[in-house]
């Protein structure tokens, strides 16, 4: 256990006594459930309490009641740092299985401890009756520690390298070693400049685990009848084109269906990129999913009137099985105006893994001219809490407001994830000339492990 200052050594390993020995047979760890909160913030883990005991020794009594302050002085900063946010290192409880042939004392399991876990949460070092005693033996026995942890253990971190560049709307993959416990993974997006890139407008970060997780669908290939496909390379459209819906009326009325990539399974979120080309006509727009056993569709979404520049909508939510097809309908409060739908897409909220993090706009503009990165991080034996932010090469940092669950998590050999945005009258990001901006992702993965290993 230690802040990096302070260290207690239970068990060296090493053939060794310590000054702290654990009892024999007095103790193994805990291994963690799934949090019950839906609440995110710091994994799908629970936090555990452990439970050791062990002797305190030295060859003085001073010596020996330095070693439990030291003790003691530990789980004191693990509750400032944890409940307080004091700015002070956190403290680790480093453990490596006997046997191991993935960890070992010099590349440990760690985890945070978060403070006491006695009863009463007053005292998490419990000391026998005859503590007085060290002052003649030098040694106090059966010492209780009882402290709360973080329930999952990080291992190895794994680092992917930078993909190649491409613009917003596109589904990135970075591959990672086989690793099936659920483990939470950083996100850098990387393409950004403080000298043509000064705000980052408001978007959309989303992260898979599988193929079929987040698909990007043309909104021209579901033109038909009074949906047509309409040419808009001048504003950056993805496919050089969007559909256009031009109410008769005010009736609901359904575009042509367009087939999906992959059947998918369970709650299924839609997004679309919009664009209301009227002052005064307001739109209504629902997805429809065909699925097995008949179509599911979405309560209505309003495209107001507030703009009429390109915006990224949640259109809604299904929960449906074995969906093979997508389409539109319309719905428009007066038989004027027009509606454009450049792109949309499908996003499978099968668990976890699969996350949305809507953004607001972050102001980069006090950063240096050079490149920046926007990042979705959290290092659990590190961090408190998972953080949304755009970085600057010289360490400049813009936290960003975001809507989603943080930390992202992957259980899979390969992530997916695409970013997203749009800007001024363009329906992809760009910079300040006007140019798409390509952009990169890089991934970092912090290995979970629930026992030992």
């Amino acid at each position: 256990m230690t802040d990096g200052t302070d260290s207690v050594v239970f068990a060296a390993g090493t053939n060794t006594v310590t000054n702290y020995p654990p009892v024999r047979g007095q103790w193994g760890p805990n291994i963690a459930g799934v949090r019950q909160s839906q609440l995110g913030g710091r994994g799908p883990y629970a936090d555990v309490e452990e439970d050791l005991s062990c002797n305190i020794r030295n060859t003085t009594a001073a010596l020996c009641w330095q070693n439990l302050d030291t003790l003691t002085r530990l789980l004191d900063k693990a509750e400032r740092w944890w409940l307080r946010n004091e700015p002070i290192s956190p403290v680790l409880l480093k453990y490596a299985a006997q046997g191991s042939t993935i960890h070992s004392n010099a590349t440990p399991m760690q985890a945070i401890v978060l403070g006491r876990a006695s009863e009463n949460e007053l005292n998490g070092v419990d000391l026998p009756s005859n503590v007085n005693d060290a002052g003649m033996l030098f040694e106090i026995y059966g010492v209780k520690v009882k402290c709360l942890r973080r329930g999952a253990w990080t291992g190895t971190i794994d680092a992917s390298a930078t993909s190649g560049s491409a613009a917003s709307a596109t589904v990135f993959t970075r591959t990672f070693t086989t690793h099936p416990v659920n483990s939470p993974v950083d996100v850098v997006i990387g393409g950004f400049t403080g000298a043509t890139t000064p705000t980052i407008q408001s978007g959309l970060l989303m992260v898979g685990s599988a193929s079929g997780d987040i698909n990007v669908y043309e909104g021209e290939t579901m033109a038909g009848g009074v949906y047509t496909s309409v040419a808009d390379a001048a504003n950056l459209a993805r496919g050089g084109s969007v559909l256009r819906y031009t109410p008769a009326g005010t009736t609901n009325v359904a575009s042509s269906s367009q087939a999906l990539s992959i059947s998918i399974n369970g709650p299924i979120a839609v997004y679309a990129a919009v664009r209301n080309n009227s002052a005064t006509t307001t739109f209504q727009v629902r997805a429809v999913i065909q699925a097995f056993g008949g179509a599911a569709t979405t309560p209505p979404c309003l495209v107001d009137t507030s703009s009429t520049l390109p915006r990224l909508m949640l259109i809604g939510i299904v929960n449906v099985t074995g969906a093979s097809g997508l389409q539109v309908q319309v719905q428009a409060s007066a038989a004027s105006g027009t509606l454009d739908i450049d792109y949309l897409i499908v996003v499978n909220l099968r668990n976890e893994t699969v996350a949305v993090i809507a953004h607001d706009a972050i102001d980069c503009s006090t950063f240096s001219a050079g490149a920046f990165t926007l990042q979705a991080v959290y290092n659990p034996v590190t961090d408190q809490y998972p953080v949304l932010k755009a970085v600057s090469g010289g360490g400049a940092v813009a936290i960003a407001t975001y809507r989603g669950a943080l930390p992202l998590l992957t259980t899979a050999d390969t992530l997916y994830a695409l970013w997203t945005a749009t800007n001024s009258n363009y329906w992809r990001f760009t910079n300040v000339s006007n140019a798409i901006v390509n952009v990169t992702l890089q991934a970092t993965r912090y290995r979970s492990f629930l026992s030992p290993q």
